[in-house]
């Protein structure tokens, strides 16, 4: 899927498992309960995306803009992100547990009810993150950035 351009596409419920996304537009794009497990993901632009309730276990995601992107009810269990961007994402009752968000920017991201269970957060930017009522039980904290 290198250099595709799939703006305001609807993939709702699509099984792409296994796919491998390089450079792809997917800005507004409707990825909502897609099958998304064990995708690489390299400078995807998916600002304003609709991933509710996708399934992204065991994927690899690294420079994607997800700026304002809806992944509320996804399912991140194992994904590695590197170097993305999340600021004013929904990320309210998402599975992240044992993530690794290793430099990422969450500014302004909603973590209402996520499971962070055993999630990495190496490097990360927090500015104006809410994290009331998150459980970080086991998290890994290391290097966090306060703006």
């Amino acid at each position: 899927m290198d250099h595709s351009d799939f703006r305001i596409a609807n993939l709702s419920a699509a099984n792409l498992k296994d796919a491998h996304w390089r450079t792809v537009d997917l800005r507004e794009a409707n990825l909502s309960g897609a099958n998304l497990r064990k995708t690489d993901w390299f400078e995807v632009d998916m600002r304003g995306a609709n991933l509710s309730g996708a399934g992204l276990s065991q994927s690899v995601v690294g420079r994607c803009d997800l700026h304002g992107a809806n992944l509320s009810g996804a399912d991140w269990k194992d994904v590695h992100l590197s170097t993305c961007v999340l600021t004013g994402a929904n990320l309210a009752g998402t599975n992240l547990r044992s993530a690794d968000l290793e430099g990422c920017n969450l500014k302004g991201a909603n973590l209402e009810g996520c499971d962070l269970h055993g999630l990495k957060l190496h490097g990360l930017d927090l500015g104006d993150l809410d994290l009331r009522g998150v459980d970080l039980n086991e998290a890994k904290l290391r290097m966090l950035a306060r703006r």
